[in-house]
């Protein structure tokens, strides 16, 4: 696997994966969608960061965001791992 640049063909795939998932809500993946757009569309933006996760065939397996979090209600840094949000209420009671 390699990491590359975000380019504005990785946005289909990665709804894709978004939706394949079924781990976030719609409204969840409309923001995510939306901030590839940003960085696609407004190159000279200095709020978010994006890379693409790539396989041997440069095929898009992921993506790396960086910048405000908007819809968060918890942010978990250093989490080993993806937890929904039930997982995270659970885990603070």
């Amino acid at each position: 696997m390699a990491i590359r640049p975000f380019v504005k063909e990785d946005i289909l795939p990665l709804k894709e994966i978004l939706l394949t998932t079924r781990v976030f809500r719609n409204e969840e993946i409309e923001v995510a969608v939306e901030l590839m757009e940003i960085v696609t569309e407004e190159p000279h933006q200095l709020d978010y960061i994006m890379f693409t996760s790539v396989d041997n065939n440069n095929g898009v397996q992921g993506y790396y965001c960086v910048g405000p979090t908007p819809m968060t209600e918890v942010i978990c840094i250093g989490s080993p791992s993806i937890r929904t949000s039930t997982e995270a209420e659970q885990a603070e009671n």
